[in-house]
């Protein structure tokens, strides 16, 4: 089970404390190797000097963290610095999970602590993924108390309509990957272009193709020719994989701030630092369903310093045990627009492969002078800017 060490998480979506003994460092880490494997976000105390005293950073990082991952096992009943992070848990009210690695010899005091957390019996499972499977399904439903789709955006004098609207089934069913709890899930709407930066919230927009959307549901999935990549089916919002099968998702962005007069892009309304990310997992259990979740965030310009951002997920079952590898290639696909902002056709553009890591790609806008896509998180309002994201996955038997 050896696993190279990782850069503990520095951010600020909500991330998982790991409170254990450098003793058991051997059974630890692979553990929290898979989890940042499956979406969590990790803080350990790699690489801070042990010694007697309990160092600043480590306290900040546990006062901060949404979650706490107990590692129990005689060693960490031994180490003071665990006891003091039990405490601390305890006084703070901090959501705690305790992951038994073996059996333990517990003091009354340490019991009745312990007894109020949910608990992990790692000696209890006869294989690793097991194991994996339970965790992070306990973990999961932890980390997502405080979701973003029980919140209501609303920003005072922006016009927004909160209406009443609720999730689909495919948003609601499963749980969602902690890396969108700091999103906001898009649950309200406005009616005509904002003199902000906002992305995703026209209900009845067209497309350059006319069709009507509801921008708040923006990810999307169908199934594609494995070979040819054409479309098989329609976009949907869940859908049920099969091995041997390729599917794409397809996930639209647009910045919903007024142009200037003539149809003009306001540049004081472009987005900045608009990024997109995505969260697939890479394996499905048999009759198991997860998300596969889309972030979309940017600067405004107004608020320096500010953050918005906003997710939508789609829903991915299967019958089988199966494993998700994702097709090399996603695009980024824009207008192009002649000088008097026409749409003259579509452009596309290779993504780099950061679209799935934590911090997510940059997208951009079309400059009709130089004729190219630059990914530089400049996104001009108006739907004649707007664009869209795909790639693709294959599903084969685990």
């Amino acid at each position: 089970m050896k696993r190279e060490l990782f850069e503990a998480y520095e951010g600020s979506e909500p991330y998982v404390f790991i409170s254990y003994s450098h003793k058991d460092s051997e059974h630890v880490f692979p553990i929290i190797g898979r989890l940042k494997d499956e979406g969590f976000f990790i803080w350990y105390d790699e690489g801070i000097v042990p010694g007697s005293e309990w160092p600043e950073s480590i306290a900040n990082h546990l006062d901060n963290a949404h979650t706490i991952l107990l590692f129990v096992s005689p060693n960490a009943i031994a180490s003071d610095n665990v006891r003091r992070e039990i405490n601390f848990a305890l006084s703070n009210k901090k959501r705690v999970i305790a992951v038994h690695l073996e059996q333990t010899e517990l003091t009354l005091g340490l019991q009745m602590q312990l007894n109020s957390y949910q608990s992990v019996y790692f000696y209890h499972y006869s294989t690793i993924q097991a194991f994996m499977r339970k965790l992070c399904k306990g973990l999961k439903t932890v980390m997502e108390q405080e979701k973003p789709f029980e919140k209501r955006f609303k920003i005072a004098g922006h016009g927004q309509k909160n209406i009443s609207y609720t999730p689909s089934s495919s948003d609601r069913v499963c749980v969602r990957n902690s890396a969108i709890s700091s999103a906001e899930y898009c649950d309200v709407y406005i009616e005509k272009a904002a003199n902000y930066t906002l992305f995703n919230r026209f209900i009845d927009r067209p497309l350059p193709s006319k069709k009507l959307v509801d921008e708040r549901s923006f990810l999307m999935i169908r199934e594609i020719n494995s070979i040819t990549g054409e479309a098989v089916d329609q976009y949907v919002k869940h859908k049920d994989v099969e091995p041997g099968k390729a599917y794409q998702v397809h996930a639209l962005y647009h910045n919903n701030a007024t142009t200037l007069a003539g149809g003009d892009p306001n540049p004081l309304l472009a987005s900045h630092n608009a990024r997109i990310k995505f969260i697939v997992p890479k394996t499905l259990d048999e009759g198991e369903q997860l998300a596969i979740d889309s972030v979309i965030s940017w600067d405004t310009p107004a608020q320096p310093g500010v953050v918005s951002s906003v997710w939508n997920g789609i829903t991915i079952a299967s019958k089988n045990a199966v494993t998700i590898q994702l097709i090399s290639g996603a695009m980024i696909h824009m207008n192009e627009l002649d000088k008097g902002n026409n749409v003259l056709g579509k452009v596309e553009k290779l993504l780099p492969s950061n679209a799935f890591s934590d911090n997510g790609t940059l997208l951009g806008h079309y400059d009709n002078i130089a004729r190219q896509i630059v990914l530089d998180g400049i996104v001009f309002g108006c739907i004649k800017y707007s664009g869209y994201v795909t790639f693709g996955f294959r599903v084969d038997h685990k």
